[in-house]
């Protein structure tokens, strides 16, 4: 379109000032004119150059032309007549729709199965419940019968080593086992029974060590291991292994109560 519009607005000028300029130079060659014919020549010279200035200019219009034009942007679309529902666009949900059960809920959809040994989070948080329970069972005052320390019994006077429970502490005395405190921690929900032992003063402390222990017909049992020993698997003691078994019997179980007092 401009190639064209071009050409037919310079042909014309380009035309009528060539045939200007040689219609000057024959008036001027035939009344031997040279003034005259001086300038038809000049004349008929910038004709001729300004018609090989347009032609360059025309050689290159297309080549302009060809350059990328920006897109134009799509028409707004106008709103529908009034009373005529709005058109509907297909809508991307970004999760995809899940089934439904029919009564206004999503119906469960089956998960898949954890990899093998690992644990949820929820089997990680410790039983808050087994702990008050075995804290529970624990209170009051214990009377050794029994001690045995690496394998080897130790001879217990009667009703002088003494564990008194209170809360989450055991106050000891006795003999063989000193005084001191013992903070503690239980999970009755493991089988055998998981304690956990902080000896605060005593023939053992400051320590900690990791026990078992039962509660059976009012005698408990309580087995542990040296500092930083692993947890016993049973209520043995055999020379090397470094564990304490102790048997309590069960003596005034309001004791724990009055010491909170």
């Amino acid at each position: 379109m401009a190639q064209a519009g071009a050409c037919a607005l310079g042909i014309p000028i380009i035309l009528v000032g060539l045939v200007s300029g040689l219609v000057g130079c024959v008036g001027g060659i035939r009344g031997r004119d040279g003034r005259t014919v001086l300038i038809g020549g000049l004349g008929l010279a910038i004709n001729a150059a300004i018609a090989a200035l347009w032609g360059f200019v025309l050689m290159g219009l297309p080549a302009r032309s060809a350059r990328p034009q920006a897109p134009t942007p799509p028409p707004a679309t106008s709103p529908p007549p009034w009373g005529q529902p709005m058109p509907q666009r297909p809508y991307a949900h970004p999760t995809p729709p899940q089934p439904w059960d029919g009564r206004g809920a999503i119906a469960p959809q089956p998960q898949p199965a954890p990899p093998p040994g690992s644990r949820s989070p929820l089997s990680m948080m410790p039983d808050f419940a087994a702990q008050a329970r075995g804290r529970t069972e624990l209170q009051g005052e214990w009377v050794a019968e029994s001690l045995q320390k690496d394998g080897t019994p130790v001879q217990v006077e009667p009703n002088t080593i003494r564990y008194m429970f209170v809360g989450n502490t055991i106050i000891h005395r006795g003999p063989a086992v000193g005084s001191g405190h013992i903070l503690y921690q239980v999970d009755a929900a493991k089988e055998p029974h998981e304690i956990d032992l902080q000896f605060i003063g005593g023939m053992a402390g400051p320590s900690v060590a990791q026990g078992i222990y039962r509660v059976e017909d009012g005698t408990l049992t309580l087995c542990y291991g040296g500092p930083n020993a692993s947890r016993p698997t049973d209520f043995t003691g055999r020379p090397g292994q470094g564990r304490t078994l102790v048997v309590l019997k069960r003596g005034d179980r309001s004791a724990g109560l009055r010491a909170n007092d």
